[in-house]
C-alpha cells in the first residue's frame, strides 16, 4: 500500500498483526497477534545501488534496538533476517521507488516484521522448528514494543544520514552468522557449496567457492543456507 501511494514525507504504518504478510520473492510472512510488524516508507536522493545497504542498516536498528530495549541479543543472517539462537525472529523486507528523472532511489519503504510475544504452539508446525519469538506469550509484554519501534525508526534514519561512513557495517560483520561458515550457494535452479569469507563495504556477500575464487553476492541473487 506503502508502494502503490509513495508518500511526499516520512510515514509509518504499525500493527500487532497481518493478514498478507509478505516477505522476499513473495512468500507469505507469519504475522499472528503478538508480533510488531511495520513499513517505514523514507522519501530520499540516494543512487539506487544504496538500496542494499539501507536493508542492512534495517538489520543491524533492529537488532542494536533488541538489545538495548528487550535485552534480547540476535544474530544477522545475510541480507535480511534476524536470528535468536538459529531460528528466526525477524524478517526485512526493502523496496524502493526509482525516480525517472533522477534515476536515483526517491523512496525506500522498509518493511519489519518481529516475532515479539508468541507461544511457539502458535506457530505453524512448519514453523516451529526454524522461527522463535523474543518472548514466550506467557504473562504480560514486559517491554513497551512502542519504544522499540520508536529506537528502530530512530537508527535506520541515524545510519542512513550517515551512510557515506558505513559505520554501522562494523555492527553488521559482528553481528553476522555466516562469516567463517560452509553454505550452499542458490541461483535459480543452479546450487553449489561455498565458504563466507566476510562481508564487504557494500554489504555484499563475499565467498569462496570450492576451486577457492571469491565473489561477492548482492541481494536477489541467491539464498543461502548453512550447510548442516
Amino acid at each position: 500500500e506503502l508502494k502503490r501511494r509513495t508518500p511526499k514525507v516520512k510515514t509509518l504504518l504499525y500493527a500487532n498483526t497481518q493478514s498478507g504478510g509478505r516477505g522476499r520473492l513473495g512468500r507469505s510472512f507469519f504475522s499472528p497477534r503478538g508480533g510488531v510488524y511495520f513499513s517505514l516508507a523514507l522519501p530520499l536522493d540516494l543512487d539506487i545501488d544504496s538500496a542494499l545497504l539501507i536493508t542492512s542498516i534495517a538489520a543491524v536498528a533492529t537488532a542494536e534496538a533488541l538489545s538495548e530495549i528487550a535485552h534480547v541479543e540476535t544474530s544477522i543472517k545475510w541480507v535480511n533476517d534476524l536470528y535468536l539462537g538459529d531460528k528466526k525472529l525477524c524478517g526485512i523486507l526493502t523496496e524502493g521507488v526509482i525516480s525517472m528523472e533522477t534515476k536515483t532511489l526517491a523512496t525506500a519503504i522498509i518493511g519489519i516484521g518481529i516475532n515479539l510475544h508468541l507461544p511457539i504452539d502458535r506457530f505453524p508446525a512448519d514453523l516451529q522448528t526454524i522461527a522463535t519469538s523474543a518472548f514466550d506469550g506467557a504473562g504480560p509484554l514486559p517491554i513497551d514494543p512502542n519504544l522499540l519501534v520508536q529506537g528502530i525508526v530512530s537508527d535506520i534514519e541515524r545510519w542512513i544520514e550517515d551512510l557515506p561512513d558505513r559505520s554501522f557495517l562494523e555492527i553488521y560483520r559482528r553481528r553476522s552468522n555466516l562469516v567463517g561458515k560452509a553454505v550452499r550457494v542458490h541461483e535459480g535452479a543452479r546450487s553449489h557449496p561455498a565458504r563466507v569469507l566476510g562481508i564487504d563495504d557494500d554489504a555484499r556477500l563475499v565467498i569462496a567457492d570450492e576451486a577457492g575464487r571469491t565473489r561477492s553476492l548482492s541481494s536477489g541473487e541467491v539464498s543461502i543456507r548453512l550447510e548442516g
